[in-house]
């Protein structure tokens, strides 16, 4: 969607607004990056 055009995987770790799908956590943590959960 293009209003996602500027996310990037990096940035996922300071999301403090909304819940990770689990699918979704479990790419960014085998991607290294630590997210707040």
């Amino acid at each position: 969607h293009p209003s996602a055009a500027a996310t990037r995987a990096a940035n996922a770790g300071t999301n403090r607004v909304l819940p990770f799908h689990p699918g979704a956590a479990r790419f960014y943590r085998e991607q290294g990056i630590a997210l707040a959960i």
